[in-house]
């Protein structure tokens, strides 16, 4: 399956205020009636604004507050508290629910599907949201999102069958629709009881990063989408991360790590019809992308929290459907993770 990547954790905009009052709000500061200008201590100089003579001076207040915070081109600099305190007030701050959001990322058939399946039976307090597949196959159909459809069922559009079979022309339709059909599903599980659970975790099959940087670049890379396609689409999912990205951040990441080699055999296990002509060379490319991203973390995106997301990497070249054992102790790295987030 083709999916991917978006725009979480925003840059403070650091705007300069200009000095809108003139030299003579410091004149009236040390007119008759006001406070003495040689008070220094700022605590001190406060209660003197608020309380001269017994009687609350409002203005020189106001106009001491807006000296003292704002003037800062030009004239006196605010002492270091003052500053700080107003750099704290007004710098956005990355959004941290109560809900851990964990992505579950890696190649084609390595195992995700079967993975989040696991943990979605190993604790009453974890949830996944699974890839759409549903609607990918048929985009036309109200079924569940992460409901399998049959052969006969899939007559509705089957994007992901289209884009496998010529790429040229689906690419960029695919992944533009994989993307928004993501979003809004992940969106939708935040929207639920999670947010009334206590220790909540949601699995996130994929992640609106992985959609770009991994699936959708790879396709431009493969000349799949033409330079228009790929500015469009990133200043698309640029803006879609603007508006939903914060909801989406991450707090970890669970890469399941496998040799294309066995991805391809599991591929075949599977037997997904869109799936099967997918050549090694692709699956190549795609576990190259998650190396560099995941593993050595060489790969940079426009959002810079992403490289300091802790990252757990399970080797699952060995299959683990229907091994208790293994299921066992794959819950017990996941949980020993979870407690240092």
């Amino acid at each position: 399956m083709t999916t991917k990547p978006g725009k979480g954790g925003g840059r403070a905009e650091t705007r300069s205020i200009g000095r809108s009052f003139s030299r003579d709000v410091t004149g009236r500061l040390s007119q008759p009636g006001s406070f003495p200008r040689q008070i220094r201590n700022p605590a001190e100089r406060i209660k003197a604004a608020f309380g001269i003579g017994g009687e609350v001076r409002s203005r020189a207040c106001l106009s001491f507050l807006r000296y003292r915070f704002f003037l800062s081109e030009g004239g006196e600099r605010a002492p270091f508290g003052y500053r700080r305190a107003v750099s704290m007030a007004t710098q956005p701050k990355r959004s941290r629910s109560s809900v851990k959001k964990i992505a579950i990322e890696g190649n084609i058939a390595a195992g995700k599907s079967t993975f989040v399946n696991i943990l979605k039976k190993a604790r009453d307090e974890w949830e996944v949201v699974t890839e759409p597949v549903a609607k990918w196959c048929n985009v036309q159909d109200s079924h569940d999102d992460s409901e399998e459809l049959t052969a006969s069922q899939k007559s509705g559009g089957n994007l992901l069958q289209m884009m496998y079979e010529k790429p040229e022309r689906w690419s960029f339709t695919f992944q533009a629709y994989a993307c928004l059909s993501r979003i809004r599903a992940q969106l939708k599980c935040l929207e639920g009881k999670l947010k009334e659970a206590e220790n909540a975790v949601v699995f996130f099959e994929r992640s609106v990063y992985s959609d770009r940087f991994i699936f959708a670049s790879n396709l431009y890379e493969s000349d799949c989408m033409n330079e228009t396609e790929w500015t469009v689409y990133q200043d698309w999912h640029s803006w879609m991360n603007e508006q939903f990205g914060s909801s989406l951040e991450l707090d970890g990441i669970i890469y399941l790590r496998a040799t294309p080699e066995k991805c391809l055999d599991r591929i075949y296990i599977r037997g997904r019809d869109e799936e099967q002509g997918i050549p090694m060379e692709y699956l190549q490319k795609l576990h190259y992308k998650h190396e560099s991203w995941l593993q050595h973390r060489t790969l940079r995106t426009e959002f810079e929290y992403l490289q300091k997301v802790p990252i757990l990497t399970l080797d699952v070249n060995e299959d683990f459907k229907g091994n208790r054992e293994k299921h066992e102790n794959m819950i017990e790295k996941v949980q020993e993770f979870l407690s240092t987030l």
